[in-house]
């Protein structure tokens, strides 16, 4: 069984603090790349219309959503602020969507909106998420854009198993951080596995994905937590994020 961490909206002690909110007012643009990288997409339209002498009209359109709950559509709001308040922040299902139809326009290039964050494919993209502000000691990751790249794609799971053989309650408690991807952008799992320098890398060819997974305890409490409180998520993760930490220190207690 897996229990995927939930929020109580209406707790005080999950809300983003200061230090958080801070971060809001004017969002990193490794974080942006980093976040369109995970949740971002491109796509290009074909409309019929008379004004145009092909008969068509084509719509190029970027695009990022995120989950209904107030984090999420917060942090739309300052990604859409980012590119200096164009484009809108609508509803599907149960997603917000914040779409831009002017993002390659070239008034929108000379208006500096993309803050010299650059829009490729993961892999395309290596090369301008490297910064000297890196993790010190293992890697050429941004650390802002491992931020917004986990608030894109990262998961923190609790597995809750049935085992009476290892376990005195008959039940095995496994936390794990975790980032999935198709297996075209592994070099992205192996940079990050690289940037944190713990955790292993797991191929499932049924599904052509990958997956960098953290799952050690020791492993969690050294450096995964201690990221994640240095950096925080800006999306409802974060709150995720903190049950999470909370689990992986009652564990160290046993």
């Amino acid at each position: 069984m897996v229990y995927n961490t939930t929020i109580n909206n209406n707790n005080e002690n999950n809300k983003l603090d200061e230090s958080n909110k801070s971060v809001y007012k004017g969002l990193n643009p490794y974080f942006i790349t980093g976040y369109v990288d995970g949740e971002g997409s491109f796509s290009v339209r074909l409309r019929k219309s008379g004004e145009s002498r092909w008969g068509y009209k084509i719509l190029p359109v970027f695009s990022i959503g995120g989950q209904i709950n107030p984090y999420n559509r917060e942090l739309l709001e300052k990604v859409k602020e980012f590119f200096g308040g164009i484009g809108w922040i609508s509803t599907s299902g149960n997603m917000y969507i914040y779409r831009n139809k002017k993002f390659l326009s070239k008034n929108s290039i000379n208006s500096g909106l993309v803050s010299g964050a650059r829009y490729y494919s993961s892999v395309s993209n290596i090369p301008a998420i490297l910064s000297s502000d890196k993790n010190p000691s293992n890697s050429n990751f941004n650390p802002d854009w491992v931020i917004g790249f986990t608030d894109g794609e990262g998961s923190f799971i609790v597995t809750i198993s049935k085992n009476s053989k290892y376990s005195k309650t008959g039940w095995i408690i496994t936390p794990s951080f975790q980032l999935g991807l198709h297996k075209k952008d592994i070099s992205i799992l192996e940079n990050l596995k690289q940037f944190f320098g713990v955790g292993i890398l797991n191929i499932r060819p049924n599904n052509d994905m990958c997956f960098y997974s953290v799952t050690k305890n020791k492993d969690l409490l050294n450096v995964i937590i201690p990221h994640f409180d240095k950096y925080p998520l800006l999306s409802k993760k974060n709150a995720d994020f903190l049950l999470f930490k909370s689990v992986v220190e009652l564990c160290s207690k046993k």
